[in-house]
C-alpha cells in the first residue's frame, strides 16, 4: 500500500464533493438593466442604502413575436442598524410563451462585518418560495396537426 488509507471522514467529504459537482442548468430571467435590480443579482445588496429602496422592473422580450417572455419584478429592501445589515423582499414573475409561468417570492438578509474603519465585508442569505405552472391547454402537439388541413383536434 502506498501512503495511509482514507479515514471515514475523508471518504464522506470526497463523496459529498463529487455529488455536489453535478451540472445544473436553468433559465433565469435576465434584465437588460441588471444594475437597476440589485437584490435580484445578490442578496448581499439588501440594505446597502441607508434609506429604504423600492424597485419595479418590467421586461417584454421579443414583443413582435406571439408568445413572448414577459417578466415583472418588484423588490423592497431596508438597512437595519440593529441587525448590522439589511432586510429585503423580492417578488418575480415570468410568463414564457403564454403557457409556462414562474413565480418567485424571496426574503433576504444581509450582514455587514466591519473589519476595520475603512473596510467591511457584506454577506447575504436568501430564502425563496418557487412555483412553476404549465397550462397544458395552450400547448400544441404533433398528433393534433393534420398535414393537409392544419389543426384538426384541440384535445390531447
Amino acid at each position: 500500500m502506498c501512503g495511509r488509507p482514507f479515514s471515514i471522514r475523508q471518504l464522506i467529504l470526497t463523496i459529498c464533493l463529487l455529488l455536489s459537482t453535478t451540472i445544473n442548468s436553468a433559465q433565469d430571467p435576465e434584465f437588460t438593466q441588471f444594475y437597476a435590480n440589485p437584490i435580484y443579482l445578490n442578496p448581499a445588496f439588501a440594505g446597502t442604502n441607508i434609506c429604504p429602496r423600492v424597485n419595479l422592473n418590467w421586461r417584454n422580450q421579443w414583443p413582435g413575436i406571439s408568445g413572448t417572455f414577459v417578466t415583472y419584478s418588484a423588490s423592497f429592501d431596508q438597512h437595519s442598524e440593529s441587525l448590522h445589515g439589511g432586510l429585503g423582499l423580492l417578488f418575480t414573475t415570468d410568463q414564457a410563451a403564454n403557457s409556462l409561468k414562474t413565480t418567485r417570492v424571496s426574503g433576504m438578509y444581509s450582514y455587514q462585518l466591519k473589519v476595520s474603519r475603512k473596510f467591511s465585508v457584506r454577506m447575504g442569505l436568501e430564502a425563496t418560495f418557487f412555483q412553476k405552472t404549465l397550462d397544458w391547454n395552450k400547448l400544441t402537439f404533433g398528433d393534433m396537426i393534420d398535414p393537409r388541413r392544419g389543426f384538426v383536434s384541440s384535445d390531447g
